[in-house]
């Protein structure tokens, strides 16, 4: 399996975002359409080699819900996305998006839990768990990875002051 990365921050996105939140008492609901041009592989099957050869400039299309939910009772936040696009984009379709916090399409979600400290520590201490790109797809015949951000489970603790 092999990873390619590419820089697409200089690449102009144009299109158009439609956005629905709404706020509950305990828990945050969203949903997201997004239509705009970006860079995409021409074709699913590709070779490595031949990537350059298959970047072409086309519309895309995603759909991304969001879910965020705060237990007062035992102090935990999680959040889950999922989003859904129209092919495999290889450049950022929205950059602006800062709700739908992930940039490639299938499911993310994040767990924070809350950690008792000592009343003399003036922050707040977190235990995260972040796990991205779970439904994460390979393409070609070797069963390339191509990403923004690969399918990954990572953690820590997060210090707030």
């Amino acid at each position: 399996m092999a990873s390619l990365i590419l820089d697409t921050t200089n690449n102009p996105s144009q299109g158009f975002r439609m956005q629905l939140n709404r706020h509950f008492r305990n828990f945050e609901a969203g949903m997201a359409f997004t239509t705009a041009s970006g860079i995409g592989l021409g074709k699913a099957e590709i070779d490595m080699a031949d990537v350059q050869n298959q970047l072409v400039r086309r519309q895309f299309q995603t759909l991304a819900a969001r879910f965020k939910a705060d237990f007062d009772v035992t102090q935990t936040e999680i959040t889950c996305i999922y989003r859904w696009m129209n092919g495999f984009s290889a450049s950022r379709i929205d950059p602006y998006q800062r709700l739908m916090e992930y940039n490639d399409p299938t499911l993310s979600l994040s767990v924070a839990q809350n950690l008792p400290t000592l009343r003399m520590f003036p922050g707040k201490l977190q235990a995260i768990l972040d796990a991205r790109n779970l439904f994460e797809q390979s393409f070609g015949p070797q069963h390339t990875q191509i990403a923004q951000y690969p399918r990954l489970v990572k953690g820590g603790i997060n210090i707030k002051f």
